[in-house]
């Protein structure tokens, strides 16, 4: 009898929140939804997630639906109101590069965009983009390329 084995999903993004793979809980197979910057900051401080690129995406996504709550149409408090959801986040594992990369390209987005709005959608295409990324990375980097 053959025996066939799944490798679980340790991340996967949905319109309002992101799923992660309880790493505390392995080999057992527990997932989290993080809805809040508050869980995600706890994710990653906790090490619920504890591998630098899960990390990173982790941060990315937190950041951008954190930003993308922000009720105002005043530009300099939501750039206020992102900062200190960066500033939070990024404290959640102050020494990780991983989490500082993707974190300022995200404030990179904030930045250059001429809207709340625009802001709004280029954090969560980017925090995606830096998702894809970062798995297409990972597979090049375990197939030896």
């Amino acid at each position: 009898m053959t025996q066939t084995h799944t490798i679980p999903e340790s991340l996967a993004w949905h319109e309002d929140h992101l799923t992660i793979l309880n790493q505390q809980k392995l080999p057992n197979i527990e997932y989290l939804h993080l809805y809040k910057i508050e869980d995600f900051y706890e994710a990653i401080a906790l090490s619920k997630v504890n591998e630098a690129p899960a990390m990173e995406i982790t941060a990315a996504y937190g950041l951008a639906l954190a930003a993308n709550a922000v009720d105002t149409e005043d530009p300099q408090e939501f750039v206020k109101y992102f900062q200190s959801y960066k500033d939070y986040l990024a404290s959640s594992r102050p020494t990780s590069e991983n989490i500082s990369r993707a974190l300022n390209r995200l404030e990179k987005m904030v930045r250059r965009a001429t809207s709340i709005n625009e802001a709004k959608t280029d954090l969560l295409h980017t925090a995606i983009r830096i998702h894809i990324e970062v798995e297409e990375s990972y597979r090049e980097i375990s197939s030896g390329q």
